[in-house]
């Protein structure tokens, strides 16, 4: 039985069997993007709702194989939306820093109350530091000593609660002042173009 024969062979005679070369691989040309055809319908319109503005962009064009294509933008933009997003960042970063004082205040009164030692550097750190916003409030009521060293700081309970208040009282007023309105103006706009 005979083998079969290498197709990149060729058989001269039957004693004598001649090798072609090797087929060398093919290299592929760089794919070039095909630019799409020009538009043959483009339609574009334009709504305005109160300060909200809507832009909307329709083109329908044929592709190298001929297909109709159709693609459609819409772009959306609220100042409305922005300008309340901006006092909402304002707003959280006032209750941020609200919080902290909150948190250092109480560890004062925590600390005045469980009589820590003033000697400890993260102790003195805090009488220090929430000191300024407690001296305004000293006086008004006279803070009650628990034993000899542990002191019920009516001041500086005071003092937390009447910052919570400036804070909140500042979040209203910016929204009161800045707040946007909104307009009840509509103004819708379309144009077509067809070419042929």
């Amino acid at each position: 039985m005979d083998a079969p024969i290498d197709p990149r062979r060729k058989v001269i005679r039957e004693e004598e069997i001649v090798d072609y070369p090797a087929v060398q691989p093919v290299y592929q040309q760089p794919v070039v993007p095909v630019q799409p055809a020009p538009a043959v319908d483009s339609q574009r319109s334009y709504s305005q709702v109160g300060d909200a503005r809507v832009e909307s962009t329709s083109q329908g064009y044929y592709d190298a194989a001929g297909n109709l294509v159709q693609r459609e933008d819409q772009v959306f933009d609220d100042p409305y939306t922005r300008r309340y997003n901006g006092l909402d960042r304002t707003a959280q970063i006032i209750y941020f820093v609200l919080g902290v004082l909150e948190i250092l205040l109480a560890l004062r009164f925590l600390f005045r109350l469980l009589s820590a030692d003033t000697s400890n550097g993260f102790a003195n750190f805090i009488f220090n530091f929430t000191s300024p916003f407690v001296v305004p409030f000293n006086g008004i009521f006279n803070d009650q000593a628990l034993s000899r060293t542990g002191v019920f700081e009516f001041s500086t309970l005071l003092a937390m609660a009447i910052y919570a208040l400036i804070a909140y009282g500042i979040v209203k007023l910016l929204y009161v002042l800045l707040a946007p309105n909104r307009s009840t103006e509509e103004v819708h706009s379309s144009t077509r173009r067809r070419q042929f």
